[in-house]
This record gives structure tokens, C-alpha cells and sequence, in this order.
């Protein structure tokens, strides 16, 4: 087996799935023999502030033991290799003999062997200072970022095998981190992952077995009282959970990508409900439906293929839509982002700006984007009965989008005097317990037979 190199090779020590376990099932016999532990490190390479250069980075945690993250080697495969071929050898060269570093097919892998002390942050620290200087590949300067996984022995595992996917388990925990980052390994670690794990099966079983169902919650004019919108709120019955609300697993789908099916979904069983509405109960009726900001990362032409789709199914042209954005999408907006909203503008739906207040919009990102509503954060409505100041906040946000002529939407009214002191700032619309919970569609539709006036919703 190769030990670890000298200051003078800087030969790529390249390994498979086998020999890798070899290797560390070697380390773990040489640690027995020394008493002393050792560490294994996981690299994810992201180059630039654009893509991972691994495929499948985001569900690293559920990979399997003998498949870490892969170095996509395409389209530029071999400007691909030559920056990965140029990562190891700047990481051996810096080890000067002190650490392995090996190239598992297109995965990096680090073993510190020999530790008097566990504490390797400075070692650690230093690795991601070499790679963060760039890299000149066939005369153009390249700039990566890392995440590391780390995982010892004997203190984390006792058998290579664990060893090495409790290391691949902890790279998804620093890339959710941040760039640069590294996650040692834990039991909580490890508990959080597996469940994480468990989540994304169910969740892709969720699909597959239609145990998803969307609640809806009225939208009220505030000057007539009566239901003119309704929120799409997306639920799972759990087989042994129960009914779940979004945040408990929408996380884990945005993690793993499903995003994208989900929201696929949750947009369908939308449109053909608001074009049953339309055509049974009022014309006017609008289901907003949120969009979750991974989806704008979608690319471009299967984005508008699978909505517009859904549109032709139902012969709509997506006018009694309003999709719901987070503020937070506004923190970077981007020319990919712009031309999305375009495409759904000139398709014909509306767009609203969620969560209004929360700490990411400006003024300029509203007018560059183009919404047709605001909707006030559900913070700075429950603040109204007791902070005036929160008062003097609304009324502004409520008088700066009436000049953007953008109507708003209130979240999260719970009293009487909050439904008032909105209508007396110039509210357009509200939604919020003080009117209804978000219910099935059944219940939504009695709501709505019965004249859709606020003393029939409370």
C-alpha cells in the first residue's frame, strides 16, 4: 500500500472504492498497533460562485459508503481533470509527507495519520488556504471553494467502511455551511443525516403514492369582506407522521433537489383548481402559489416546457395565478431570475413578493423585477396591537407600494383591531386566522357558497 509522499513526490496517488478501503483498513491496524487515532477528510470542490463541479453534491449523504462526491469532468472534460489533477498535487506538495492524499477516481480523499492531538483545525484551516489561491489551467486563472466531511478513528468508527461514509455524511453539513467550510463528524450529525435520509424516501414515496394535498386559505378584500384570493398551502399525510406543514420537510426537499417535482406538482393540482373555481363559483378568483427560489435555478426551457404544459391542460393563460416569491430571492437578483418573471409576466400570471419586510428587499430590486403585490411579513403584523412603531412601518410599506401602484396583501391577521388598523392604512387585501385556517378544498368551497363574507369565515 502507498504510504504517504515525500516533499519531492508529487506523483497523484489515484485509488478505487477497494483499494480506498484497504487503505484506511491498513490505517486502523497501524493505529491499534501506535494507540494513536487518525482522520479522514471528504473534499467537495465548487468552483467560482457558480456550480459545483461534483454532480450530486447536494445528496452526498445518501450516496453510500463507496461513493463519495463526483468531480463532473464535463463539458470541458479535460480542463476538468487538469484542475482536479492540479488540486491533488498542490495538497501533496503542502503535506510535505505529514498527510495521505489520494484521488479516488474523481473524489479527493485526505487521511491525517498518527494524531497526537484530534484538534485539526489549523491543519484543516490550512488546506482550504492552498485551495483557495488559484489555480492556472491551460493559461486561465480558475478559483475553487471546498467543503470538508471528517470523520476519526477510533473515536467516530471502529471499521473502514463507517469511517469513511461517516466523513462523506458531514460534507453535506458543511456545505450547508457555507464555501470553505468543514463539519466534523457527531452522533447528532450522524442522527440528523440518516433522518434526512429517511425524509427524502418518504418524500419521493410521497409523490409516488399522492399522499400530498394542498389546503387553501382565503385572501379577503379588505374593503368588501369578502374571499377575492386564496393561498395554495401545500400538506403531506404522513403514513406515520400524520399531516405535516411544509416547513417540516420542505427543507430536505430544496437539500436533495426534489424541489423541483414537488413544486411541479403543487403547481398542476393548483391550476386545475383555480380553473374549476373560476368556471363554478367567481371569475375573479386568484390562487397564489409559492414558488421556492431553488426552482428559479431551474434550467430555462424545462422551467417554461412543464408550467406552460400545465396551462394547456386547462386551456388557462395563468391569469387567475398569482406565484409567490420570497424576499430572500431578492438578495441576489440575477439575470436568470429577471427573465423567468418576465416569461411568467408575459404568460400572463401575476407575481407577488412574500414575507415583505423580513430584511432583504429594496426598493430598486422591486421596480427592477416588476410585482404586482407586496405581501407584509406576519412579523410586523402581530406587532401592531402593541408597537406603535410597527404601526408607522406598515403604513409606509402600504403608501410606498400604492406609489409602485402594487396592491398588498396583509399575512398572519389574528385580531380585529389588526384587521382595522390595516384598513386604515390602505390595505388592499389580508389573510390570517382572524378570517380562516388554511383548509381543504371541500371546507374552501363552502367558504366560498356561502356569499364568501367575513361573519361566514370566522
Amino acid at each position: 500500500m502507498t504510504s504517504p509522499q515525500n516533499n519531492q513526490d508529487t506523483s497523484i496517488v489515484v485509488l478505487d472504492s477497494k483499494m480506498m478501503q484497504c487503505r484506511l483498513a491498513d490505517d486502523i491496524i497501524r493505529s491499534q498497533q501506535s494507540g494513536l487515532p487518525f482522520a479522514v477528510l471528504l473534499l467537495v470542490i465548487k468552483q467560482g460562485n457558480h456550480k459545483f463541479l461534483n454532480e450530486g453534491a447536494d445528496s452526498v449523504a445518501s450516496s453510500g459508503a463507496n461513493t463519495a462526491v463526483n468531480l463532473a469532468i464535463n463539458p470541458a472534460q479535460e480542463a476538468s481533470q487538469l484542475l482536479l489533477d492540479g488540486i491533488n498535487r498542490r495538497l501533496i506538495t503542502d503535506s510535505a509527507g505529514s498527510y495521505f492524499v489520494a484521488s479516488l477516481g474523481t473524489k479527493i480523499v485526505i487521511v491525517l495519520p498518527d494524531l497526537q492531538d484530534i484538534n485539526i483545525n489549523s491543519t484543516v484551516h490550512s488546506i482550504i488556504k492552498k485551495l483557495h489561491e488559484p489555480f492556472n489551467i491551460e493559461q486561465q486563472l480558475q478559483y475553487i471553494s471546498v467543503n470538508i466531511g471528517i470523520s476519526f478513528y477510533p473515536d467516530d468508527a471502529n471499521d473502514a467502511d463507517t469511517l469513511f461514509k461517516n466523513a462523506e455524511q458531514m460534507v453535506t453539513s458543511a456545505i450547508n455551511k457555507g464555501s470553505n467550510s468543514y463539519h466534523y463528524f457527531s452522533q447528532s450529525g450522524q442522527d440528523l443525516a440518516q433522518s434526512k435520509e429517511r425524509m427524502n424516501k418518504d418524500l419521493h414515496r410521497a409523490l409516488e403514492e399522492e399522499q400530498f394535498e394542498i389546503y387553501y386559505q382565503p385572501i379577503v378584500n379588505m374593503r368588501s369582506g369578502t374571499i377575492s384570493k386564496a393561498e395554495a398551502l401545500l400538506r403531506w399525510h404522513h403514513p406515520l407522521k400524520g399531516l405535516l406543514n411544509p416547513m417540516e420537510f420542505l427543507p430536505v426537499a430544496e437539500e436533495t433537489g426534489l424541489i423541483h417535482d414537488i413544486g411541479d406538482w403543487v403547481f398542476n393540482d393548483a391550476v386545475l383548481q383555480a380553473n374549476t373555481w373560476k368556471n363554478n363559483y367567481n371569475s375573479e378568483l386568484q390562487i397564489a402559489i409559492n414558488m421556492s427560489p431553488l426552482q428559479f435555478k431551474l434550467e430555462h426551457q424545462l422551467f417554461e416546457t412543464e408550467w406552460f404544459n400545465a396551462l394547456l391542460r386547462v386551456a388557462s393563460k395563468g391569469l387567475n395565478i398569482i406565484i409567490e416569491v420570497t424576499e430572500s430571492l431578492l438578495q441576489e437578483v440575477t439575470q436568470n431570475v429577471i427573465d423567468k418573471i418576465r416569461w411568467l409576466r408575459k404568460t400572463g400570471f401575476e407575481i407577488a413578493i412574500d414575507d415583505f419586510g423580513a430584511g432583504y428587499s429594496s426598493v430598486a430590486s422591486i421596480n427592477k423585477i416588476k410585482f404586482d403585490y407586496i405581501k407584509i411579513d406576519r412579523q410586523l403584523v402581530s406587532a401592531l396591537d402593541n408597537k406603535p412603531e410597527e404601526i408607522a412601518v406598515c403604513e409606509a410599506i402600504i403608501a410606498m407600494a400604492h406609489k409602485l401602484k402594487l396592491k398588498v396583501i396583509a399575512e398572519g391577521v389574528e385580531t380585529e383591531s389588526q384587521e382595522k388598523i390595516l384598513i386604515d392604512a390602505g390595505c388592499d387585501f389580508a389573510q390570517g386566522y382572524f378570517f380562516s385556517t388554511p383548509v381543504p378544498v371541500a371546507e374552501f368551497e363552502q367558504l366560498l357558497k356561502h356569499g364568501c363574507q367575513q361573519t361566514d369565515i370566522l
